[in-house]
């Protein structure tokens, strides 16, 4: 819904451009209809938007400092979410970093009424804002990295289909560097290690070594001493069932390389060591290059995103007629991308 709601934002944001480069005002410009921009465009939205998070920052603050202050200022609900989001993102976010692990969370948080879908910007700096940062620090908090190694790398809110509620997804990193010979046979998933159990049993496995092959193929580096933001809406990309989609040059299931995504069933064929084995040579590249594929036509489809982090999980089922599957779940999340080369990222930990 926010999505449908920002390409409105956008036609406003166009058409205030004029103003902005006259008058100086803070208004968000973002081309979501090209998959490419030039350096100029791409650094006046980047701009345009960067100063347009700053301002609503400061209107926060401005609001949180003067809590007996009698004002009507309102802004639209689907508005207010993607600005809460994009200046968390800019605030405490992080972007390509070397991540040894990540876990994700997904959080539901029960809005207090809104009258006629817009929000008192009183509200909105506190009540509202201070509940979304609370629930994002307590999964910070619960994060099984040290202290000083986690990250807070995305926060993506979605309002609810009913509209009472925000669902906050959010994904922490460990920043220190994997460290793992990358020549290994990987078992498919749940920290299982290599294929002979000799290495990196509880640490590691193929979905972990795709996400990080990932990362390392879409990672960009900013200008010198700055660093990149991203910015909403983002969207998060998550694939459950690889049966979705499957190898068009692949015979009927056999549990090899049957889908893009890794998927193995039982009920096609029996689960040994070695459809749990992804060989370094042959079926674990064939996943690496199909998880960058993919994830190259959700970026070519996103209208100017950009990547920004994935997890990968291999996980193990069993079903009520006790059919076992194995497969790998991928989550995605792109987003429109600027530079900001003067303010620091905060410590999510210290709000």
């Amino acid at each position: 819904m926010k999505k449908l709601v920002y390409l409105s934002f956008l036609v406003l944001a166009s058409t205030m451009l004029v103003l902005t480069l006259n008058n100086c005002n803070k208004v968000p410009i973002v081309n979501q209809n090209a998959e490419t921009e030039d350096n100029s465009n791409s650094t006046l939205n980047s701009e345009a938007m960067l100063e347009h998070i700053l301002a609503f920052k400061e209107k926060m603050k401005y609001y949180k400092e003067h809590p007996g202050l009698k004002s009507s200022e309102k802004e639209q609900v689907d508005e207010t979410v993607i600005d809460w989001e994009s200046d968390i993102n800019l605030t405490y976010c992080y972007s390509y970093l070397d991540l040894s692990d990540a876990v994700t969370y997904d959080t539901v948080l029960v809005l207090p009424p809104i009258v006629q879908d817009s929000i008192l910007m009183a509200d909105i700096s506190a009540k509202y804002y201070d509940e979304i940062i609370y629930a994002v620090q307590e999964k910070y908090f619960q994060a099984p990295f040290a202290d000083s190694l986690k990250k807070l790398m995305v926060v993506d809110l979605e309002k609810t289909s009913g509209g009472d509620s925000l669902q906050i997804k959010t994904l922490i990193g460990n920043s220190q560097p994997p460290n793992y010979t990358t020549a290994y046979n990987w078992k498919y998933g749940n920290k299982l290690g290599t294929c002979d159990e000799q290495y990196y049993v509880g640490e590691r496995d193929a979905a972990m070594v795709c996400a990080d092959n990932t990362r390392t193929y879409f990672k960009e580096d900013p200008p010198t001493g700055c660093r990149w933001f991203f910015y909403g809406p983002l969207t998060t990309i998550i694939v459950r069932d690889p049966t979705q989609h499957p190898n068009p040059n692949d015979p009927p299931p056999v549990n090899y390389e049957d889908y893009m995504v890794y998927y193995a069933n039982s009920a096609d064929g029996a689960i040994t060591d070695q459809v749990l084995c992804l060989e370094f040579v042959g079926e674990l590249g064939f996943y690496k290059q199909s998880y960058i594929n993919l994830t190259q036509d959700w970026i070519s489809a996103s209208g100017g995103k950009k990547f920004k982090e994935c997890i990968y999980a291999g996980i193990h089922l069993m079903t009520n007629n006790s059919i076992h599957i194995y497969k790998h779940e991928l989550s995605t999340t792109l987003g429109y991308r600027g530079v900001d080369c003067d303010t620091v990222i905060d410590n999510i930990a210290e709000y």
